[in-house]
């Protein structure tokens, strides 16, 4: 596979596909510029070979928020006119029909946790990561990985609620 870097927003650049049925929301940008941010690119956009994104609207929508000059772009230019819509459309809607499984979930998360990694880069907000990984007891959020009480003193009258009790940070949540 070929991958080009790309300008955006110039002649040249990859240009959005104007029928583009795929709702954006501002949340979903966000969570891919915090992925491209975190991890660097991973998955090249796809577009024909008239510059048109066939995928990866959403990741040209995070390259402008991040103020990204270039992106990479393969061209998918062996695809009929057909198969461009057909795979704009597959991209857009295979993905719907993947659900979690949260006997596997957790325990992915957790370690996560257990090695200090910012749980916000997972791009799980923070009521979903609460849902998932914590319990409230008699008012007072335990960690199931650590056990311990969270927003604990750490001794320096740190009353942040995601630390543990030493003072690190459980997760830096939104």
């Amino acid at each position: 596979m070929n991958i080009e870097q790309w300008p955006i927003g110039r002649p040249g650049g990859p240009k959005p596909y104007a029928r583009n049925a795929r709702v954006i929301p501002d949340k979903a940008v966000q969570k891919v510029a915090e992925s491209i941010k975190q991890f660097g690119w991973r998955q090249p956009m796809v577009v024909d070979p008239a510059g048109e994104i066939i995928i990866g609207h959403v990741r040209l929508k995070a390259a402008v928020l991040l103020g990204l000059t270039e992106v990479p772009v393969h061209v998918g230019d062996n695809l009929s006119a057909a198969r461009v819509k057909a795979l704009r459309l597959a991209d857009n809607r295979t993905h719907d029909e993947a659900t979690w499984d949260l006997e596997l979930l957790k325990p992915e998360l957790l370690e996560l946790q257990g090695l200090d990694y910012d749980l916000s880069g997972t791009g799980f907000d923070a009521r979903e990561l609460g849902r998932l990984m914590l319990t409230t007891v008699e008012g007072a959020v335990f960690c199931h990985s650590r056990k311990r009480r969270i927003g604990a003193p750490s001794g320096e009258g740190d009353s942040n609620p995601w630390r543990r009790g030493d003072g690190k940070h459980v997760s830096k949540l939104r």
